[in-house]
This record gives C-alpha cells, sequence and structure tokens, in this order.
C-alpha cells in the first residue's frame, strides 16, 4: 500500500491459462524515459524506480544520513513525491478534500490546490503520486478525478471525471492510478464499458484517442509503464482480470493475457525486463509472483516462472540480473531473486513490506514501519549497509522514497523528510 497505496494494495491470485513456452515469440524491448529531469513521475525516469544519479553514499552512518529538513502540513495520505521544475509535488487529504501540495527545495510549503473529494473509506488518505510535465502538474484522485493544474501556483487548467467520461466503476479502496503524460497524451486505464485505456490531449484534457473495453474488465491499483517493443511504443499495465499493452500512437490493444483467478486484483506496477513483465499478487489463501513473456505477434503471453510469495503494494526492482521484492508471508521479507529462473537468493525478515528504489549501485528500503535501509547488492543477493527508523509514526508508512540531486525524500504520513545523500 504505497502511493499507490493502492498504485498498490493488497492483491490476489494471479495464474496464466496461456500457450507453451515455444510457442512465444518475444521481441527485447526497453523502457522510455520521460524527458524531463528529476524524479519527475511514478518511480522516476523509467517508472521502474531505477535512478540514473551517481556520487551517492555508498554506506550510512550510525542514525542514518544527514537530515536536511522536515516539511509539515501535507494532509493525510501516502501519494508519493515526485521532484520536478525545483518543487516537490505530492497529495494529501486536508479536511473533506484532496489537495496536491508543491514544496520548495528548502521544505517551505509553495501552495496547494484542491481536488476533489478526500477518500473517507477504508484506509482513508491520498493514493496516486502526481506527475510534472512542462509546466504543469497531473494528478487523480481517489475517485477519478484527473486535474492538470499549473506547476508554478497551482491554479487549476482543466480537469476530467473519469470514471464518469468512460462509464467504470470505483473499486473498494479507491482509484489509485498515477497517470503517464507521453508526449501530448495523459494517459489513463479506466476500464470502463468506454474504454479499457484512454489518452487525453495534456492541455485540454479532451479525449484523442480510447482502447475499446475488454470483457468485464475493471481498474486495479497498477499504474501503466511505457516501453518499445517490436519497434512500437506501447503502453503496459494490469487490470482486474489482464495484464495488457496498448499502442501509444493509436490505443490499439497489442497484446493481453488473462488472469486465472477471476477476483484476482493486482496492487503493483509491472516489473520490466526486455521481453517480460513480472506482476505480484497476494491473497490470503493463495499467492504468486510470476515473470510472463509477452508475445506481440501472437497478441498474448505465457508464464516463464512463478515463485509462492504473497506481494501486496510493493512494486519490484528489476536490476543487474536480478529481481528484488517483498513479501507479506512465507517467505516473509525483502526478497532476491534470479530473473532468468525466479530461484530465491536472499531473504531479509526485518525488511517485510518495502517500497524500495536503486541508485548508485544501492537499493533504498523504505518498510511500512517506518525502517529505512541502504542495501548492497552482492553474488549471494544483498547486505544491509546503513539503517534508520524514520520520525513519527511506525504503521502504514505507505509512500515511496525518492532520489533526486543529492537528496533522498521519505514521506511518513503528513511529513515529509529530506535527507542528504551525497558523498
Amino acid at each position: 500500500m504505497k502511493t499507490s497505496i493502492f498504485s498498490n494494495v493488497a492483491v490476489a491470485v494471479l495464474a496464466c491459462t496461456l500457450g507453451p513456452l515455444h510457442s512465444v515469440q518475444a521481441a527485447d524491448g526497453k523502457l522510455i524515459a520521460c524527458q524531463t529531469p528529476g524524479w519527475a513521475q511514478w518511480r522516476g525516469p523509467r517508472r521502474d524506480g531505477i535512478s540514473d544519479e551517481k556520487d551517492l553514499l555508498q554506506a550510512w552512518p550510525e542514525g542514518g544520513p544527514k537530515l536536511l529538513w522536515t516539511a509539515e502540513g501535507i494532509g493525510s495520505g501516502y501519494s508519493s513525491p515526485i521532484v520536478a521544475a525545483g518543487s516537490v509535488f505530492l497529495a494529501g487529504d486536508v479536511g473533506n478534500g484532496l489537495r496536491v501540495f508543491a514544496v520548495s527545495l528548502d521544505g517551505t510549503v509553495r501552495w496547494q490546490a484542491r481536488n476533489g473529494a478526500r477518500w473517507v473509506k477504508p484506509f482513508p488518505g491520498s493514493r496516486a503520486a502526481c506527475c510534472y510535465d512542462d509546466g504543469r502538474v497531473y494528478h487523480m484522485n481517489a475517485h477519478g478525478r484527473l486535474a492538470c493544474l499549473r506547476a508554478d501556483d497551482g491554479k487549476e487548467v482543466w480537469a476530467v471525471e473519469v470514471l464518469k467520461q468512460y462509464r467504470a466503476r470505483n473499486i473498494v479502496w479507491g482509484i489509485s492510478e498515477c497517470v503517464l503524460v507521453d508526449g501530448p497524451r495523459v494517459i489513463v486505464t479506466p476500464a470502463g464499458s468506454k474504454a479499457l485505456m484512454a489518452a487525453l490531449d495534456k492541455k485540454t484534457g479532451k479525449p484523442i484517442w480510447a482502447c475499446p473495453p475488454l470483457d468485464q474488465e475493471m481498474a486495479d491499483y497498477s499504474s501503466p509503464i511505457l516501453a518499445e517493443l517490436d519497434g512500437k511504443r506501447q503502453i503496459i499495465t494490469c487490470g482486474l482480470r489482464h495484464a495488457f499493452g496498448v499502442e501509444a500512437e493509436t490505443g490499439t490493444l497489442l497484446w493481453k493475457f488473462r488472469h486465472h483467478i477471476p477476483s484476482a486484483m493486482v496492487s503493483t506496477t509491472p516489473g520490466f525486463l526486455g521481453d517480460s513483465i513480472t506482476v505480484s499478487n497476494c491473497s490470503r489463501r493463495e499467492y504468486a509472483f510470476y515473470r510472463v513473456r509477452i508475445d506481440t505477434a501472437g497478441g498474448g503471453g505465457e508464464k516463464v516462472w512463478s515463485s509462492p510469495i504473497r506481494t501486496t503494494h510493493e512494486a519490484v526492482l528489476c536490476v543487474g540480473g536480478r529481481v528484488y521484492g517483498s513479501s507479506e508471508a512465507k517467505p516473509k521479507g525483502y526478497i532476491c531473486f534470479d530473473a532468468k529462473t525466479g530461484k530465491q537468493l536472499h531473504v531479509e525478515p526485518s525488511l517485510a513490506g518495502s517500497a524500495s528504489i536503486h541508485a548508485d549501485g544501492r537499493i533504498y528500503c523504505l518498510t511500512s514501519r517506518g525502517i529505512v535501509a541502504l542495501l548492497k547488492p552482492t553474488e549471494a543477493g544483498f547486505e544491509i549497509v546503513g539503517r534508520f527508523q524514520l520520525p513519527g509514526g511506525r504503521k502504514n508508512v505507505w509512500a515511496y522514497p525518492a532520489v533526486c540531486d543529492g537528496r533522498l525524500y521519505l514521506r511518513n504520513e503528513d511529513k515529509l523528510y529530506c535527507y542528504d545523500i551525497r558523498r
């Protein structure tokens, strides 16, 4: 449950009713980075949790790196920080509304702007992360209201009720999609009767294209990634019953596979492994974590391997031939997998429930109880080279970390902490 508490929150089993391994003709692909410097969207430049920054601390002193400042009064919730154009942007519930905040790089709240009503059902608080592009900030609230705000003063430029426009229903823990900006388009995944996925003009909010609906599909807690496969730019994400890829320029559905369990709920952004995606999920009765090879020629995919772990909200890291992710059941902890085989290489029980990112050869973990850890990848898995307790409460610390310009940003409910992690 991290920004996505619910870009990311509890899930049920995924299995794939797909063809045999030899049937797939997969082409290697790559993720496409946004053009804005910094950490301008959900999980960073490529939405994979990986930063390109260098010259960062390789180990932390006792008590952690130096705290530069704390910003307070940013509302309740789990919206992860993004950093762009000299500000940190994030959302929080205040009073009866949701507000988007701009915080300067010295910790001063520059402005706040309302984006509809707060979420008052189970697990109250903000969900999705913002997305910055070309002087504007985009944010989807838990009720499906997408707002475009001016980054300099927070003035609303336009807003669209996405669920209403595409005849879609809200989901149990509220819409949590961290929207994607691709060129002139803002991408949303209402999974309604009028569109599975849709592109809106980022300047006006007017429709550009709509991918036709899938039978019985609904939105889930996943957020999309942008990749190039077979020479085509495609947007990849998961709904309640399918994982799928949509051509970015036209909205054409390129491939899909159906989750085996009809009630499956996917709560995490897919990991990307060139020709494959990872999909993590859970339920109290059955759970699994999969690598699925994409077959764009055949319009589907197939399971390469699976591992019996229960992941709720923690999107995985795919880096250096390894996959790193968290499990809430046996084995409980932060786990390192071999990306090729799915073999579990190492488990750290004390870091269960970790949201993680990667920068300069190190992994940064933030657990749901506020433990912050720095990990050094090793041949055997990883070792802990720094650890401290984030101030504030030790429950439901669900926002993802962000790294930008030698600083580490961590949120705990209505407080944002900024740490100096430069060498």
